[in-house]
């Protein structure tokens, strides 16, 4: 099945570049996010949802700094965290993007919680493994989601069962958001 949904969205040149009339956006840059004051956690067990509008408009001025489409990242949040912003994984990964904390620190994100913050350092982390697989979706995805190290000893996704059906997820959710 995986195979099947690829050659629709593997190159960066399909990506489509969507914002809706009624949203502004504006552009957001890497120093705004450093003097951003930073949000805490959750200290409830009760998962905080982040409001769809601003996480929506996060989303689309983030991607557009980074020319990714904001349909993929809106499809990754969805798959990583369910818009979750105090998400946490069994493994570590924080926040709506479920970056892992070293990932965090290399990418600058001060407070993984904050949801600007997570998605800024998540969409600049996918760009750049976009760039590196040369514009191949799934492959970044797999990189994304097991690390570039697994994708590059593999020659490919890696045969993790995870990282297939993380990667199968998101095209599937990024080529409904496309189709909508």
């Amino acid at each position: 099945v995986l195979f099947l949904v690829l050659p629709q969205i593997t190159t960066a040149a399909t990506y489509a570049y969507v914002v809706p009339k009624n949203m502004r956006v504006q552009e957001i840059k890497p120093e705004q996010i450093k003097e951003a004051p930073p949000s805490k956690p959750a200290k409830s067990k009760i998962s905080l949802l982040a409001p769809p509008r601003v996480i929506d408009q996060y989303i689309y001025a983030v991607a557009q700094h980074h020319k990714v489409d904001p349909l993929l990242i809106r499809a990754m949040i969805q798959q990583e965290s369910r818009f979750q912003v105090d998400a946490i994984s069994p493994a570590g990964a924080q926040g709506l993007m479920q970056l892992m904390p070293g990932t965090a620190r290399e990418l600058r994100v001060s407070d993984p919680f904050d949801p600007l913050e997570n998605i800024f350092g998540g969409t600049k982390y996918i760009k750049s493994l976009l760039d590196q697989y040369h514009g191949d979706v799934a492959l970044s995805l797999a990189a994304y989601n097991a690390g570039p190290g697994n994708v590059n000893i593999s020659g490919g996704i890696p045969n993790f069962p995870e990282t297939q059906g993380y990667v199968l997820q998101v095209l599937q959710g990024y080529l409904q958001l496309k189709n909508m």
